[in-house]
């Protein structure tokens, strides 16, 4: 009898959420999770920021990765490119369905400006996949700079 009940709630727990998520009558979603369909490339920098006084033993922010298509646009890549070598720490990407949490690790800021202006630069939608801590690796911002400089304005 208790395993019977104990599957009757399991699967009414399983059918009634979804991970956090679900659509209005409108179609949007009210995720509990930060999105970054209504950040700017910018404002996301930012969010990822380690601020001054934030006590954090695991330097990870939870956001769903759904990034717009035509996220970037030229004029965000103009600024990027003026952050491609900045060592700031920063928290790490974590999806909300990741099962991994980075312990020990945070990311920089040139590093999610490498990622952001990479993705524009090979046309593609903006992904850090189940979790990311980007880095900068020596040399890739400068190679970026100079792809960036021969660019049409």
């Amino acid at each position: 009898m208790k395993s019977i009940l104990l599957s009757f709630l399991l699967l009414f727990l399983i059918t009634t959420f979804s991970f956090g998520q679900k659509k209005t009558l409108s179609g949007q979603s009210t995720t509990h999770w930060l999105t970054p369909e209504k950040m700017t490339p910018l404002s996301f920098l930012h969010t990822m920021k380690i601020k001054g006084n934030q006590a954090n033993h695991f330097a990870v922010l939870t956001m769903v990765d759904s990034f717009p298509k035509d996220w970037l646009t030229k004029k965000d890549i103009d600024t990027l490119v003026k952050l491609v070598n900045v060592k700031e720490k920063c928290s790490c990407f974590l999806n909300p369905l990741s099962s991994y949490i980075p312990t020990n690790d945070s990311a920089e800021l040139g590093g999610y400006a490498i990622r952001l202006i990479k993705a524009y630069k090979e046309k593609r939608k903006v992904s850090f996949g189940l979790y990311a801590c980007p880095k900068i690796e020596k040399g890739e911002g400068d190679a970026l700079i100079r792809w960036w400089a021969t660019q049409p304005k």
